[in-house]
């Protein structure tokens, strides 16, 4: 499957597992794309700021080359979310669903 993004995309990333680690890194690795990851989970944000390497984050590609990127922001606040976004994501465990 090939995605194609405008290089000025402004992309939300909702949720805090293991996708939206590889989606982060996946977008973040485009330039000039504008990656803001928002988790409302109690403490998810905090963690997942502090865990992110200043390189990025490394999403390992058996198959080809490794990406490596880096969300612009994180955050707990639907308030720190740019207005102008091109796209949402939400990758939610399925408990979420209801």
């Amino acid at each position: 499957m090939s995605m194609s993004i405008k290089s000025t995309s402004r992309i939300l990333l909702c949720g805090g597992g293991n996708a939206i680690h590889v989606l982060a890194a996946y977008f973040g690795a485009k330039p000039g794309t504008h990656v803001t990851v928002l988790s409302l989970y109690p403490g998810e944000a905090d963690r997942l700021r502090n865990a992110i390497p200043s390189e990025g984050i490394r999403c390992v590609n058996d198959l080809g080359e490794d990406i490596v990127g880096r969300p612009d922001a994180v955050t707990s606040s639907a308030s720190d979310v740019p207005d102008d976004l091109d796209l949402v994501i939400f990758a939610l465990p399925s408990f979420t669903h209801e």
